[in-house]
């Protein structure tokens, strides 16, 4: 038999409530406190059932599918979604299909069920667009680790600054002599230490490296490693930073 007005209300909210779990745990979510009653002093209706709704990134076969309350406008997913991406939301454009014809949904309209997002690339979080390149300053093991793990996230937008005319850095080119070596056997000092880039298959010749190298190879370590990641073009050598402006 069917529910009775009390049990069918108390199911209501209890999937009301799955569905606001659901929206926060996926980070795209729409609240306002008004939705949650049937009405405001100003006379409004707001509609307390929820619909799923379908954003796929335009050009793209990404698509999101998450849950909504039915009254949700289009410019409160926007902002929603601008929020998690960390967009402009006034950069996104919502398209509807419907039948043979497209529109370009109004901030005002109830999203619809099925939407093209155009304005974004993905629905994970783009990265920030700096005006300038990222600057390092000294092409030595930190430097030179600094750039591998920009170079393997796919962030190319960085320059290197360093007096010397190679890699290594004062420490182990001024600093050190010929038969300086590494009197630890860690491997901490290896450029390659670290869960980032321990997983890649560059590493160095274990055969061209003893077990306290000398000088000479601990700098061909740092070219072996800056030639496989392909760094070299972006370290301006023979240049000496001086001073800095912030």
């Amino acid at each position: 038999r069917s529910l009775s007005p009390v049990s069918a209300l108390a199911q209501v909210h209890a999937d009301s409530r799955m569905k606001m779990a659901k929206m926060a745990s996926m980070g795209i979510h729409v609240f306002n406190p008004d939705w949650q009653h049937t009405g405001n002093p100003s006379g409004r209706q707001y509609s307390g059932t929820f619909k799923d709704i379908t954003l796929k990134v335009y050009g793209s076969d990404e698509k999101v599918t998450l849950p909504v309350q039915t009254c949700t406008k289009v410019m409160d997913v926007k902002e929603a979604l601008a929020a998690a991406l960390m967009v402009d939301p006034m950069s996104i454009d919502f398209v509807e299909k419907r039948g043979c014809s497209s529109r370009k949904q109004l901030e005002t309209e109830e999203v619809g069920r099925s939407v093209i997002v155009k304005g974004i690339e993905s629905f994970k979080p783009a990265r920030y667009r700096w005006r300038h390149p990222t600057a390092i300053i000294g092409a030595g093991y930190n430097g030179l680790k600094t750039l591998m793990l920009y170079a393997k996230s796919g962030n190319l937008d960085m320059v290197c600054f360093d007096r010397n005319d190679r890699v290594g850095g004062y420490c182990w080119i001024t600093a050190a002599n010929k038969t300086s070596k590494l009197q630890t056997e860690f491997g901490a000092f290896h450029v390659w230490w670290g869960q980032e880039l321990v997983q890649d298959n560059i590493g160095y010749p274990t055969s061209r490296w003893s077990t306290w190298p000398h000088k000479k190879e601990v700098l061909e370590h740092f070219q072996y490693a800056a030639e496989q990641y392909g760094i070299l073009p972006y370290i301006r050598f023979n240049c000496n930073v001086s001073k800095m402006d912030v």
